[in-house]
Order: C-alpha cells, then sequence, then structure tokens
C-alpha cells in the first residue's frame, strides 16, 4: 500500500486475526472489510457469500513470499522437486 501512497497510520485497524478463513468469516458477519488475494477468496465471490472491490489507482498488490524449511535438516525428495519447481518458475538456478 505505501507504493501507492497509503500508509499504514491513514488505515483504521480494529482487530488482528490470525488466518484468512477467520478474515472471510469476519467479513461474511458484516464486522468490516479487509484486503486479501484474489485466489483466497475465489470461491467465496463465485458463490456469492464476498464480493470484491476495486481500490481507485491500485492494479495489482505484490508481497514478498518465502520458502522456509527447518534449520538443520535435509529436504525431502518430494521438497526437493518443490524447490526445484518454484525455481524454475522464479527464473532462478538456485537460492
Amino acid at each position: 500500500l505505501e507504493e501507492h501512497g497509503i500508509k499504514p497510520s491513514d488505515l483504521k485497524e480494529v482487530a488482528e486475526i490470525g488466518s484468512t478463513s477467520a478474515v472471510k468469516q469476519a467479513v461474511r458477519a458484516g464486522l468490516g472489510i479487509s484486503i486479501l488475494s484474489g485466489r483466497s477468496v475465489e470461491q467465496d465471490v463465485l458463490c456469492g457469500a464476498l464480493v470484491t472491490v476495486p481500490i481507485a489507482g491500485i492494479r495489482q498488490m505484490h508481497r514478498p513470499f518465502f520458502l522456509i524449511q527447518r534449520k538443520n535438516r535435509a529436504l525431502s525428495p518430494v521438497a526437493n522437486v518443490f524447490l526445484k519447481y518454484i525455481l524454475q518458475e522464479a527464473g532462478l538456478e538456485s537460492i
């Protein structure tokens, strides 16, 4: 949001909720609004439980994601395949 001139202090935060599912449930119950990824609300929008509202002047927001693993533990073969796929999709060769 800061990239679009919106400072956190401009927003009125009334609650911090621990999961996407709980946020959606709170919005469905009429407790407020939220910003969530389109993918996380896709089914809710399709069935009419939630609606999306465009934010004027903001076409897309990006956020960083991190691949994490347990310290001092080798990745499983399946996790290695997943890691290679993620790196390939990102156009990277290694971390």
